[in-house]
């Protein structure tokens, strides 16, 4: 059995969008509950969930939750790049003007765990720190404090001090220690930042040309043809075809800053589709099918080209697709050999009948201040509530949907 090497055990968010107070998002396994055990993998001693979902309405604060996430990602590898006159991007909730944001994240990253997290405004970092478990005992590796300059940079331990601490004087305050450190060959913060390398927007996967060198493989390839049987497509065959594409990138041209359009060809591997219809095959190019299928394809494609050890935050799981197809990406999670960790957002109620209870986060918002209940703590106080979540849900049961008036009612 593979034993991943990076997951997600805790995400900590406040005063960001719509979250005002400390919110936790859990990715331990809280329920005893023998379904879905699929689902759960051990690491390190823990019992971590390895796909997790997010349901609420619209505007709730389900987006803002996973944006969070990617922005926390987005500072520790670009961080290093800030200079004196950068204004850090800054969305706090509407009455905390001025106060830090404040993000903490406790994961495994190469079988070691990890506790780091920062504060900041639109002006400077305002704390950070890093923590490694490299027994049961937690072993701080640095803290930092924008507020304290007589003590800016605190170190316990020697060992860490002795590597870390002739780099702070190259971190200024708008640029995490983090990514700085590892800018100048840190050892120690390395795996750290390698973990936040691994967390994926899958949104931006779409983004680019695809390009299906992988399908060579024919193995690769007949997995995937088995899997569009599965989707209800009907697609007998695929057929690798190199085409040329145009790209355009502007070029500044002289001192003045003019610019002018560089136009060339790149070769890609692209894809047409063979459908049976009667007695007659069609040929349909990918860009030709509908958006359905696409995605799909891409969805496959994508997870296939994924590390083992990916985190994957995917907004809106169902868009486009029928449930069947939904369950099947939850389940492309749950294979004993993939390492990968979903955290995913949906307005679906049925998708939460293919869930544990531990897995679904229902998003609830109260006079603007968004909120994380795990559906564990709900059914847990009412015994009543059977597997049927979807349905207790779309009932208002569980919170987080509200009751819409009918005209029969």
């Amino acid at each position: 059995m593979y034993i991943p090497k990076n997951m997600i055990i805790e995400f900590k968010i406040k005063n960001y969008n719509s979250y005002k107070e400390g919110d936790v998002l859990s990715f331990e396994r809280k329920s005893k509950e023998q379904t879905g055990t699929k689902f759960i993998t051990k690491i390190n001693g823990l019992d971590i969930l390895k796909t997790s979902g997010l349901v609420g309405v619209n505007g709730s604060g389900k987006t803002s939750l996973l944006s969070g996430l990617n922005f926390m990602k987005e500072m520790v590898l670009n961080s290093q790049k800030h200079n004196v006159d950068t204004n850090i991007r800054y969305s706090p909730f509407i009455t905390e003007q001025g106060k830090p944001t404040e993000f903490e994240l406790t994961f495994i990253s190469e079988n070691k765990k990890y506790v780091y997290g920062f504060s900041y405004t639109n002006k400077k970092i305002v704390k950070e720190f890093a923590i490694v478990y490299e027994t049961q005992k937690p072993k701080e590796i640095f803290t930092r404090d924008e507020d304290n300059l007589n003590k800016r940079f605190q170190f316990t331990n020697k060992k860490f001090e002795k590597e870390l601490k002739l780099l702070t004087h190259s971190v200024i305050p708008q640029t995490l220690m983090l990514s700085r450190a590892v800018q100048l060959n840190s050892k120690t913060l390395k795996p750290i930042y390698d973990f936040f390398s691994k967390i994926i927007v899958i949104n931006t996967l779409f983004n680019m040309p695809p390009d299906f060198e992988l399908l060579k493989d024919k193995k690769l390839k007949g997995n995937l043809l088995d899997n569009l049987s599965f989707a209800d497509f009907s697609i007998s065959d695929l057929e690798l075809v190199k085409r040329k594409i145009k790209t355009i990138e502007l070029i500044q041209t002289d001192d003045k800053g003019t610019m002018n359009q560089k136009i060339s060809e790149k070769e890609i591997m692209d894809l047409d589709l063979i459908h049976k219809h009667k007695n007659k095959t069609i040929k349909i190019n990918f860009n030709a099918e509908s958006s359905g299928t696409q995605k799909f394809i891409l969805i496959f494609y994508n997870l296939l080209k994924l590390s083992k050890d990916s985190i994957i935050l995917y907004d809106e799981i169902e868009t486009s697709y029928n449930i069947e197809i939904v369950e099947f990406i939850l389940n492309s999670f749950s294979k004993k050999d993939n390492g990968s960790q979903l955290l995913f957002t949906t307005h679906q109620p049925e998708v939460l009948n293919y869930l544990r209870s531990d897995q679904i986060n229902i998003i609830e918002k109260d006079d603007s201040v968004s909120k994380i209940i795990n559906l564990h703590n709900v059914v847990k106080n009412n015994p009543k509530i059977n597997k049927d979540y979807g349905e207790y849900y779309r009932e208002g049961v569980l919170g987080g949907f509200p009751h819409v008036y009918k005209e029969n009612e």
